[in-house]
């Protein structure tokens, strides 16, 4: 019978450890060639032996082929060994040697001095010779992650890598009583206090100088491109998480906040400055470029695009995780100032003004821009970014201009920063693509606009003719309230524009994804205030606002619309609880009322393109209907004149018509009105005589927004009656479109050219204006559910009688 295996002891484990040393330094002094490769095996041996050892050894205590390691300084000898240029191949191989134990055994195993010392030497010669740093580099970097990962587990060890300078002067008394191999600089008691900053705590202690050598090699590696770049940018994270006083001031005092930003401006620098949208998906193929224009303009779907986009976008998400992760204010503001003046004035701003939509750069600078913008999650540098190019006065604003004054009545030092004007700004460059002849350059300025109206609305308000209308300070019974026959009369009309484009519509129980655009429509306002608060926080920082900045996930904007039918069920049980929800949700949404004014130039070039939708194509129509939907999507926007019908004579039951009887006045005030639409209401309930008056002196008309949809509904309508199949493909395609889960794009187009018709003096194919006629239909379904929701929530108040 044979017995269970035992493990190894202690003797032949080091037996055999000595045997692999053994074998490695006869290889290193034959100098043969191939030597590499014949020390591969050892190497990994050893390595093995060290990690089996450690995981039998008790805590605390040190196993055999450790104690032989630290006391032959093998580590030492092997980098002395491939000093000479002849054994390069070797020295690669001792790096990750090195590499491998560090990353293999407990975070202590770089405390000891046969271990650091050697890792430090072999780093700078490689990095001083550029040949070796080329030839090593993935390794160096490897090599510098592993250190960098350890140090992020056990802070302590930062202090062996970096120290003051004067502190490598200072003679250093050996301890008798320490062991063989101990790092005779490493105390861990003063590495604790040194980590937690007290070497600093003395007042009017001179500016100390420090030296981080392994820091300075990393950089080096930060602007690389792939998988270096990457691991480069991540070891230096890990050095971000545990900065304190002593790194802050090194990091302060070099030029790490500069070459980040330079990083930023050479990754930009790297991408085509003339930019081809892929337009295969369209039905129509765009015309063939010159062989001198293939060579100039890069395409969007070309591999090598997509690999220096991506290179890109990970550097910026490295340059806001350095934002996040430092603790330190001071570097933040070192490096969102560099930022600004290196990447934003030097690289980003001339090339807006560069640009033409002629050549096709003004299509890769506006996409890069919304790239950018979208691609930002930290707000400080978001903010930044587009503080400066938006670079208008936004100090000038009523919302700012108040508060402003409020500031300075308590705090005389307060000043509101004004930037310089610059001669050409993002509203210029978005109101040059919109007003270009070039249909990529319009979508590209389309979806720039989007992204600015939704991520960063209170900046677009100087792109629109705007004039505020704030009501907060209005008692309830003198706001401006919209009667519910009025909201009810706009649903109606909106509702038959779906029918006349799609029939079935009226039969359907619940319309199909009508459900998810409510609940969509409640999110999007949610995040509009949100957005509105971090926007006017970085215009005003003083700004009362700020200070909410930590509760955004408690506002009262998050009431959602699927949350009412539970309000309605019990809203005769606590009227009192429900009717206090909706005004601190008024109060915000009204802090920055506006309304956008009927001259608008940039709403009648909005509707202008709406008015051609059969005329373009489908990616167009829904760059459009986007924008469109962004702006009515704001809560703190007046729709009145544009979704909402317009009063031209008020109703004697407000502020805006006759006085209101004392009786009426008072009856109103101890009343708190419904703001729940009741789906039982009729007009039964509401008392003849004023409904009578009501009619007789408010005069109607239509928004512009359904003039225009009503009108591209009656082109459809005309439509079915040369095709009689239309509702039959209508059905089916939007079927198709829906069970995939996607917008109806042009993507899914068939590349047949049958049933083509003539519609707006274009020729489109049969299956391009189904596309459009479904883009219509759910965009209409889009505006009624916002309109619902605003009412619901109490974003624009409903007048109960």
């Amino acid at each position: 019978m044979v017995g269970p295996k035992t493990k190894p002891n202690q003797a032949l484990r080091l037996t055999k450890f000595q045997e692999c040393w053994k074998s490695i330094q006869k290889v290193l002094e034959s100098r043969g060639v191939k030597s590499e490769s014949k020390v591969t095996e050892p190497f990994k041996t050893i390595v093995d032996l060290l990690v089996q050892e450690e995981i039998e050894t008790e805590e605390g205590t040190t196993g055999v082929c450790m104690e032989y390691l630290l006391k032959n300084n093998i580590l030492g000898e092997l980098v002395t060994l491939t000093e000479s240029d002849g054994l390069i191949g070797v020295r690669g191989e001792v790096i990750r040697l090195i590499s491998s134990m560090i990353n293999l055994l407990d975070d202590r195993f770089l405390v000891h001095n046969a271990v650091h010392a050697p890792t430090l030497k072999i780093l700078n010669a490689c990095m001083n010779k550029r040949d070796s740093k080329e030839c090593h580099a993935d390794d160096l970097v490897d090599l510098m992650y592993n250190i960098c990962s350890k140090i992020h587990g056990y802070p302590e060890l930062l202090h062996i890598f970096f120290h003051e300078k004067q502190w490598l002067t200072v003679p250093q008394k050996s301890s008798g009583g320490r062991t063989q191999g101990q790092n005779r600089f490493f105390n861990p008691d003063l590495l604790r206090n040194l980590v937690a900053g007290d070497f600093n705590s003395n007042a009017g202690a001179e500016e100390r100088e420090y030296e981080f050598v392994f820091f300075k090699h990393l950089m080096g590696f930060i602007h690389k491109e792939g998988k270096t770049g990457d691991i480069a940018r991540t070891a230096l994270l890990f050095l971000m998480d545990i900065t304190n006083s002593g790194l802050r001031d090194f990091i302060l005092t070099g030029d790490f906040c500069a070459i980040i930003a330079a990083g930023l401006g050479a990754f930009y620098s790297q991408l085509p400055r003339k930019l081809v949208v892929d337009m295969s998906t369209e039905p129509t193929p765009p015309a063939v470029p010159s062989a001198r224009e293939a060579q100039s303009n890069e395409i969007s779907s070309s591999l090598e695009f997509q690999t220096t986009l991506e290179s890109f976008l990970k550097y910026i998400d490295f340059t806001q995780e350095v934002l996040i992760r430092c603790s330190s204010g001071s570097i933040c503001n070192s490096l969102l100032e560099n930022t600004k003046n290196l990447f934003l004035e030097n690289i980003l701003y001339p090339s807006l003004l560069e640009c033409s939509d002629v050549d096709g750069s003004a299509v890769a600078v506006i996409t890069y821009l919304d790239i950018l913008i979208q691609s930002v999650q930290n707000t400080e540098l978001n903010n930044m970014i587009v503080a400066y190019l938006v670079n208008s006065d936004l100090a000038k604003l009523p919302l700012v201009t108040n508060q402003s004054a409020k500031i300075a009545a308590d705090d005389h030092s307060a000043e509101v920063l004004v930037p310089p004007l610059l001669p050409y700004n993002m509203k210029d460059l978005i109101f040059s693509g919109l007003r270009s002849t070039s249909q990529p350059a319009v979508i590209a300025a389309l979806k720039l606009l989007k992204t600015m109206l939704t991520r960063h609305c209170m900046y677009t308000l100087n792109f629109l003719d705007i004039e505020f209308v704030s009501q907060q300070q209005e008692p309830m019974a003198r706001r401006w309230c919209t009667p519910v026959n009025d909201h009810l009369r706009v649903l109606n009309r909106y509702l038959s524009l779906i029918s006349l484009i799609d029939p079935s519509h009226e039969k359907e129980t619940s319309v199909k994804g009508y459900g998810q655009y409510l609940l969509d429509a409640g999110a999007a306002m949610e995040g509009h205030e949100q957005y509105h608060q971090d926007d006017i926080a970085h215009i005003q920082p003083k700004n009362p606002l700020a200070e909410r900045k930590a509760k955004r996930h408690a506002r009262t904007m998050s009431v959602r619309y699927s949350d009412l039918e539970v309000t309605r069920s019990s809203i005769d049980e606590k009227p009192a609880e429900v009717a206090s929800l909706f005004p601190q949700c008024l109060g915000t949404c009204s802090l920055y009322k506006h309304r956008i004014n009927s001259t608008d130039p940039m709403m009648h070039i909005l509707i202008g393109l709406l008015s051609g939708f059969f005329g373009q194509s489908c990616e167009l129509n829904l760059a459009v209907t986007g924008v469109l939907i962004a702006v009515v999507s704001c809560p703190s926007r007046d729709l009145e004149g544009w979704v909402s019908s317009k009063v031209e004579s008020p109703s004697p039951h407000n502020s805006r018509g006759s006085s209101i009887n004392p009786s009426e006045q008072k009856e109103s005030k101890s009343e708190t009105p419904s703001l729940i639409y009741d789906d039982e209401s009729s007009d039964e309930e509401i008392d003849p005589s004023i409904q009578e008056e009501i009619n007789q002196t408010r005069l109607y008309e239509d928004p512009a927004f359904f003039a225009v949809l009503e009108e591209l509904s009656n082109q459809i309508v005309r439509c079915k009656r040369d095709f009689p199949q239309f509702d039959q493909r209508f059905q089916s395609r939007r079927e198709e479109l829906l069970d995939f889960s996607e917008k109806p794009t042009t993507k899914a187009l068939r590349s047949s050219k049958e049933n083509e018709m003539n519609l707006s003096a274009n020729r489109k194919s049969f299956e391009e204006i189904i596309d459009n006629a479904i883009i219509l239909n759910e965009v209409i379904k889009e505006i009624v559910s916002i309109i619902q929701v605003r009412r619901s929530l109490g974003v624009d108040e409903i007048w109960y009688v």
